[in-house]
């Protein structure tokens, strides 16, 4: 018997059942969290239910973006979405603010100090 996590701060035991139930309470757990269709969902499952979470918030449209072992169980957070930075194209004049800011190191080649790809806020 072991405690499963609900939500932040709020965990449930579920006395003389097997590892297998407590394994299908987390994935219901999960596809209750992301039927909902939140922009991304965060549950502690088992380390045998990592395969398994992956592919069932993947057939929801939710993608893996951080993972954290904790002992015994794993912390997974899912995005929804593709997993594809969202950068914009800006001008040597703002380049030449990035310079002045430190945000870039080393010298750079011709086109890079006309144009850069910077991560999006």
């Amino acid at each position: 018997m072991r405690r499963i996590e609900i939500e932040a701060g709020l965990t449930i035991r579920f006395p003389n059942r097997s590892r297998e139930f407590d394994e299908g309470v987390e994935i219901g757990l999960l596809a209750s969290s992301l039927g909902a269709k939140p922009s991304f969902a965060t549950v502690l499952v088992s380390l045998r239910n990592i395969e398994q979470s992956c592919a069932l918030a993947g057939k929801m449209g939710y993608q893996l973006s951080h993972q954290i072992e904790e002992g015994e169980l794993t912390r997974l957070e899912f995005r929804r979405g593709k997993r594809t930075p969202s950068v914009a194209l800006v001008s040597s004049q703002s380049c030449k603010a990035l310079d002045r800011r430190g945000d870039r190191a080393g010298p750079q080649p011709p086109l890079a100090r006309r144009f850069a790809l910077v991560p999006q806020s």
